[in-house]
């Protein structure tokens, strides 16, 4: 009974035996199968990812070639054409007005001398060591930021200064005590910004400032305009909407655009005035 039992586990031990070695072999020839497929099919991906890879960057070549074809050929702002388009356009009349409160009109460019200019020099020297512009745009920009931010004048209108008389202060007595109104801070802004063009090296671009005196829907009114590198002229405010002005028009609303200036009455900076006529509205870089 012993010795039976003994062979049949041995002959079960030696089946179970050629089982294991029947699925070990099956299971090796599957793996090998699996093994190869998995690599052929990591191929493919790889070689899919490749392809995508590849077709991912002609799309953007593609891309980048249609937008630089249908992109508009935007062209520099060069001084001298911009100058030369705007002389052409703008009257040669000059504009007159009895800025001085006797009755009499005077070339507004007169307006803009200064007879002592140590104040110029006392604030043109601060507003650059604050702000140190580094471009002609900048010289405005900072001269205004400085007007809105760093050391407001106090509006007093000519009503209660001078007897109800319409009279122009000069630029060297306003900034000794920085009151008065919107024609005194433009032109006193004028100044310092010319001022600073030549201080920078930038004097070949100052024809490209006018005080422009205006009308607009409150009253009439006195600010500065810039060519800016865009062609347009944009508006340097001088006492509209204090708090806000600089944030909001200056650079953002090119002056043909803006609807607040209903009308120019006459232009000007020290080489010479203009009457006004919608040519500053226009662009001067084409």
């Amino acid at each position: 009974m012993y010795k039976m039992n003994f062979f049949q586990t041995l002959i079960e031990t030696y089946n179970k035996g050629l089982k294991y070695d029947s699925l070990k072999s099956s299971y090796d020839s599957l793996y090998n199968v699996l093994s190869t497929e998995r690599k052929q099919f990591t191929k493919i991906i790889n070689d899919l990812e490749k392809e995508n890879i590849l077709s991912h960057n002609q799309i953007l070549h593609l891309e980048n070639e249609r937008e630089s074809y249908l992109k508009p050929v935007i062209e520099p702002f060069v001084l001298d054409k911009s100058l030369s388009l705007l002389k052409k356009k703008i009257q040669p009349e000059a504009y007159k007005y009895p800025f001085k409160g006797d009755g009499r009109d005077y070339d507004i460019k007169y307006s803009l001398i200064v007879t002592g200019n140590s104040l110029i020099v006392k604030y043109g020297d601060i507003i650059d060591k604050k702000y140190s512009p580094s471009t002609p745009t900048e010289c405005c920009g900072v001269v205004q930021q400085y007007f809105y931010k760093d050391k407001i004048p106090k509006y007093v209108s000519d009503d209660i200064q001078f007897n109800k008389r319409d009279y122009w202060q000069p630029v060297d007595e306003f900034l000794q005590t920085w009151n008065g109104d919107c024609d005194e801070v433009a032109r006193a802004m004028h100044i310092l910004i010319k001022y600073l063009l030549d201080k920078k090296g930038f004097s070949e671009h100052y024809d490209r400032l006018y005080l422009h005196i205006n009308n607009n829907y409150l009253e009439g009114h006195a600010n500065n305009i810039w060519l800016h590198d865009d062609g347009y002229f944009y508006t340097i405010e001088s006492t509209i909407d204090l708090k806000g002005s600089y944030e909001r028009k200056w650079l953002h609303v090119p002056l043909g655009y803006d609807s607040f200036y209903t009308k120019t009455r006459g232009i000007a900076n020290l080489n010479g005035s203009h009457k006004g006529s919608n040519a500053i509205h226009k662009n001067y870089k084409n």
